[in-house]
């Protein structure tokens, strides 16, 4: 054998120990870790990892997260059929996480039972993302345990529906709250879910609330605070007056066409605003630039501000620019090759 052979069988041999002591010490690696690796992957994937080893084949059920996409399969009782015997399997264990993504029309009492299974296991991060179609004569309604759930820290709610509430919101560990296309109603009882003693994020993405005269936010730990306006929300009646308590708020973000009438007070510890605005249309936009005047006028003592280019432009009325020329300790264009022109008309 030539010593070029000797040398390829040598690099050969290295090649598999590698990949050998690869392996073993991935097998090798403590159970809690091998844990935390699974709970990043969608549940379908985490089952599937049991036919690599007789260790393998129980630790999925011990992966203290669970999250069904029915996406993810081709077909609807397959789906079903998957998330049952899953909770089964999975016994009473503590889950740290739950995500449900599915349509509402594959049973309402089935998935309310999957979100009530969820929640008797103490959850602690909820996600909930479920296709309504607002086309259909469907009425759907979150369990009761949802907003009672003495565990959850963290809840994300997304459908295009009215989100009923149960009349006694009770989330005291609740600390990040998402809302997405909820259409809030006529029901006052939501500032109980939108003002929790623990809360310290909240995002408001196109939610709608035009059908109440008044929505106050008031969590007292709330640090940051983010609200995306439904596009084309000038399509409904705005009469809605947004009260938004800031007592400990350090982060603002904004973007819409300040359809509703927003005040922002007691924003003292506020550091970080960005205001997006878009140019509303021609019958309504001195209410609506009035609104972004007022708006603006609250986070006067912002440290760092951000304002879009169509935000400019609404607010360089002649009558509102003596006004804003002496507000902003700083100021960040988001785009500063554009709109100078406004920008030196009003500041400078």
């Amino acid at each position: 054998m030539d010593t070029r052979s000797l040398i390829d069988k040598a690099k050969f041999r290295k090649l598999n120990d590698n990949r050998n002591a690869s392996s073993t010490s991935l097998c090798d690696l403590p159970e809690v870790v091998l844990l935390h690796i699974l709970s990043f992957l969608p549940s379908k994937d985490v089952v599937r990892t049991s036919a690599l080893s007789k260790r393998w084949e129980q630790l999925w059920i011990s992966v203290p997260k669970l999250d069904f996409n029915d996406k993810e399969f081709s077909q609807r009782l397959r789906f079903i059929n998957f998330v049952e015997r899953t909770f089964l399997l999975h016994g009473l264990s503590p889950l740290k996480g739950f995500s449900l993504s599915c349509s509402i029309h594959y049973n309402k009492s089935r998935i309310n039972a999957w979100i009530t299974s969820a929640i008797r296991r103490n959850v602690e991060k909820l996600r909930l993302c479920l296709d309504v179609d607002k086309r259909a004569a469907v009425s759907y309604r979150l369990p009761c345990c949802v907003f009672r759930c003495e565990t959850l820290t963290e809840l994300h709610v997304e459908m295009s529906r009215h989100i009923r509430l149960t009349s006694s919101v009770c989330l005291m560990k609740l600390k990040a709250l998402t809302l997405v296309r909820i259409d809030f109603g006529d029901d006052n009882s939501v500032e109980k879910l939108l003002s929790g003693p623990s809360l310290e994020k909240l995002s408001l993405d196109n939610c709608m609330w035009w059908k109440l005269k008044a929505l106050r936010i008031s969590a007292p730990k709330l640090l940051s605070l983010s609200i995306v306006e439904l596009e084309f929300c000038t399509d409904f009646k705005c009469d809605c007056r947004v009260f938004i308590i800031g007592t400990s708020l350090e982060s603002f973000y904004y973007h819409g066409e300040c359809a509703y009438d927003y005040t922002l007070s007691s924003s003292s510890a506020l550091v970080k605003a960005a205001i997006s605005v878009d140019h509303p249309f021609d019958e309504k936009s001195y209410q609506f630039s009035y609104h972004g005047y007022k708006l603006l006028k609250d986070v006067a003592n912002v440290r760092d501000l951000t304002l879009s280019y169509d935000g400019l432009q609404v607010y360089s009325s002649e009558h509102m620019v003596d006004s804003l020329s002496s507000f902003f300790n700083v100021w960040i264009m988001s785009d500063p090759s554009i709109g100078l022109d406004v920008f030196f008309d009003i500041f400078l």
